[in-house]
């Protein structure tokens, strides 16, 4: 067993290929050529083509879609040789083509008892759609792995956030009761220091009205001693008595004149 590969589409031949849009006859014309004559169904009637393939297109397992359209160029150049119209050229044309999609699509290996052909461009097609369905599959696995990614960042991110948030509004909490503890200790030295203050003020007002009372009287007490020492009225005065110059005139001193009123001795104690 041999294999053989294609450089073009599936490998396939014009009898091959003629055979699935009708019938096929070959026949030898009158210069020796080979002749084939398909009977096809177009429109609902059986239709008869008889044409001979050029010796540049005469060539085994090569059909493509530029032979097809190169074969009825030819025709159209031909077609008074081969008796076919432009309508006809046409319908061939659609036919092979049609033909040859659906013997690609059909598959890329054409087995035999003693070929396998293998068309390397459908093998190539397949390495690729292969290499894009990894690449599509790598790409969704790392999006999704991103996408995992992202969604822990944003959870840690909501962690922390709702973790700095709760301190802040402790630290609130906790500045606010300290600034209450303040000021109620404030307030209440303050109405201590009111108490205070007020009570010096009421003991200092009643002391200085006690001193202030203790003046006057200690002032009057004065007054009075001073009027009742310093005047003597004349009828109340005691004639002088003129003292024995012997007898205990060392017991008597000098009294000074006071208030206009004569000097007089008096005993000594």
């Amino acid at each position: 067993m041999s294999i053989q590969i294609n450089s073009g589409t599936t490998a396939v031949n014009w009898e091959s290929l003629l055979a699935e849009i009708g019938t096929v006859e070959k026949t030898t014309g009158t210069d020796g050529k080979e002749l084939f004559t398909v009977t096809m169904r177009v429109d609902g009637e059986d239709k008869t083509y008889t044409f001979g393939i050029p010796d540049d297109l005469d060539l085994p397992e090569t059909v493509d879609q530029y032979a097809i359209n190169t074969l009825c160029d030819k025709l159209l150049e031909m077609k008074d040789t081969f008796k076919l119209s432009n309508e006809d050229v046409a319908t061939l044309r659609d036919n092979l083509s049609s033909a040859l999609a659906a013997v690609n699509k059909s598959g890329a290996v054409n087995m035999s008892s003693t070929t396998v052909m293998f068309d390397i461009y459908k093998l190539m097609a397949l390495l690729v759609e292969v290499a894009q369905k990894q690449r599509d599959a790598s790409r969704e696995q790392r999006l999704a792995e991103n996408v995992q990614i992202q969604v822990s960042i944003l959870q840690q991110a909501e962690a922390q956030r709702t973790a700095a948030l709760t301190s802040l509004l402790a630290s609130v909490a906790c500045c606010i009761l300290q600034v209450g503890a303040s000021i109620g200790m404030m307030v209440k030295q303050n109405a201590a220091f009111k108490q205070q203050m007020g009570t010096l003020k009421t003991t200092g007002v009643t002391d200085a009205k006690i001193q202030l009372a203790e003046a006057k009287a200690s002032l009057n007490k004065a007054e009075i001693a001073a009027k009742a020492n310093d005047i003597v009225k004349p009828d109340e005065a005691k004639p002088a008595v003129k003292p024995d110059a012997n007898a205990g005139a060392e017991k008597l001193e000098p009294v000074a004149k006071q208030d206009g009123v004569e000097p007089k001795l008096a005993e000594k104690p």
